[in-house]
């Protein structure tokens, strides 16, 4: 590996503009995935905590705390709803409407970011590759000017194209993973909170029947 990385330092403009390319995009995805993942654990956590304490209470009630969870958002819109004395029109419409706009707002602010993570693991290899391909061709040029297929003529363009391929790859395969796992994370909380609205509509539909006996 050391000699690869030496090998490479010889090599020409564009060949070093390819690695150090690679490079800042690899600090760049590990340092976002690194992020994401703990605003994930965060919300995780919290979303765990607050559909425990609610499903637990004997009656619903407002909560004076402030929570930016799509679980809170969905809990507050239908405690305002059923507090509404003419929220018994178009009740279903507007339960609905109420779930759909939380989890897209929700899915909105969780998926920041993710576009770009896409685009570099899918781009990345085709640098990679280009970074190959050039180091390959340098070394035919080297061939041909030194008129000799001495392993010390081809050797560095040789190390520049293959390290070229395992930066790109290197950068690519956790972008690309991080990716799915994430968007399937997204997924996951958006039906959690779908099924936790359920809940709370049941609840708040036995606290109106008991209200009015």
């Amino acid at each position: 590996m050391e000699g690869v990385i030496l090998n490479f330092w010889p090599g020409d403009l564009i060949g070093k503009m390819v690695i150090i390319s690679l490079v800042i995009a690899s600090v760049y995805i590990w340092s976002f995935i690194i992020k994401k993942f703990i605003t994930f654990l965060v919300i995780t956590r919290a979303i765990s905590a607050f559909k425990d304490y609610v499903l637990n209470m004997p009656k619903l009630k407002r909560l004076m705390v402030e929570d930016n969870s799509v679980h809170f958002q969905i809990y507050d819109a239908l405690l305002n709803l059923y507090s509404n004395p003419y929220f018994e029109d178009n009740k279903f419409a507007k339960q609905e409407a109420i779930i759909n706009e939380s989890i897209a707002v929700a899915e909105y602010e969780m998926e920041k970011g993710l576009n770009y993570l896409s685009i570099i693991g899918s781009i990345t290899p085709f640098v990679g590759l280009f970074g190959t391909v050039w180091g390959i061709m340098n070394s035919f040029q080297s061939i041909a000017s030194c008129n000799s297929t001495s392993i010390a003529i081809v050797a560095p363009g040789i190390s520049e194209a293959l390290f070229a391929t395992a930066v790109g790859l290197f950068v690519a395969i956790p972008a690309t993973i991080a990716t799915h796992l994430f968007y399937a994370r997204i997924e996951s909380v958006s039906k959690d909170a779908r099924i936790f609205a359920m809940h709370v509509i049941h609840k708040l539909e036995e606290r109106n029947r008991h209200d009015k006996q």
